[in-house]
């Protein structure tokens, strides 16, 4: 296996909690420091190549890290981003249902509650164990249901869930399965052609990823409502 100790660095003392905060690799510190030269003079950042080329490099990596095509990650600055463009964006009609994990992250809750105002049903089933088990999901999927959002890791127990059984489950019931992989891509194997998800969300600082990211590979048609002062609708 590959050394990658001198690639960190240096510390002073022992740090194994990186699901809260991983540390930075060297190769990204010098990137930012060279960021912060740009935004010190960013009328040169508005006419160079590197306005565009960054982003594209970085959804060409983050796409070779799970086997992804660049054109279906969106770069956002947090998972909660994430959620809240499917939350928001996907045509919901009165009656649907949304399960939910009762003590999950809240970042996988909060961005669903607005969409009572919709007639939409937000559901929370509460694990009877540490964690989420397939056979409870299966026992509370209703004719309703059309959405299960959960962690892959809970940030809480450091629980993993049994993904393949849960999509398994949810892809017979014709249910999209969100997930949270936090703590997870870059530790966990994972590969979109597995069919594992329909939609994920990843945040850049836990585990060993480098950069947010959502990842819509199965298509979700979702038109995005931005309100605020710089108000505008997209279409993904």
């Amino acid at each position: 296996m590959e050394n990658f100790s001198n690639d960190f660095g240096p510390f002073s003392s022992i740090w194994i909690n990186t699901s809260h905060q991983g540390a930075l690799p060297k190769s990204a510190v010098a990137a930012l420091n060279e960021a912060v030269q740009w935004k010190i003079s960013p009328h040169h950042l508005a006419s160079s190549s590197i306005f565009s080329s960054v982003p594209s490099r970085l959804k060409n990596v983050l796409g070779s890290l799970i086997n992804a095509p660049p054109e279906d990650i969106i770069l956002g600055n947090s998972a909660s981003y994430g959620l809240h463009l499917l939350a928001n964006g996907i045509k919901w009609s009165s009656g649907d249902e949304i399960l939910l994990v009762e003590g999950d992250f809240p970042c996988d809750i909060l961005p669903w509650l607005n969409l009572k105002k919709q007639g939409v049903k937000i559901r929370a089933v509460k694990p009877r164990g540490v964690g989420l088990q397939p056979e409870e999901i299966l026992e509370n999927i209703g004719k309703a249901t059309k959405l299960l959002c959960t962690s892959w890791v809970y940030s809480y127990t450091g629980h993993i869930i049994n993904l393949p059984a849960i999509s398994e489950i949810c892809r017979k019931k014709g249910i999209k399965l969100v997930l949270n992989c936090s703590q997870a891509i870059g530790t966990q194997p994972f590969d979109i052609t597995w069919r594992w998800a329909d939609a994920i969300t990843c945040v850049g600082h836990m585990g060993r990823v480098s950069a947010g990211l959502i990842l819509n590979f199965a298509r979700i048609w979702i038109i995005i409502k931005l309100t605020g002062w710089r108000c505008r609708q997209l279409m993904i």
